[in-house]
């Protein structure tokens, strides 16, 4: 069969995103939103990517508000 698609490795996105001008505020404005919107869907998207729970749960402290949010 034809060979399986595999998305890119978490330093492949992150500089991707960089290159389009995305700063570390913005990649954590990212990250509050899909936690917003579907905290087990971003979890599971950063298990993917490879990242253990103590991560999780430093990215999850980090996350600012977003506007709009009380």
């Amino acid at each position: 069969g034809a060979p399986k698609a595999r998305l890119p490795g978490r330093e492949t996105g992150v500089s991707r995103l960089r290159r389009i001008g995305v700063d570390e505020t913005g990649l954590l404005r990212w990250h509050a939103l899909f936690e917003l919107q579907d905290p087990k869907g971003h979890e599971a998207f950063l298990e993917m990517l490879g990242f253990g729970e103590e991560e999780i749960r430093d990215i999850r402290r980090r996350l600012p508000p977003l506007p709009g949010d009380r």
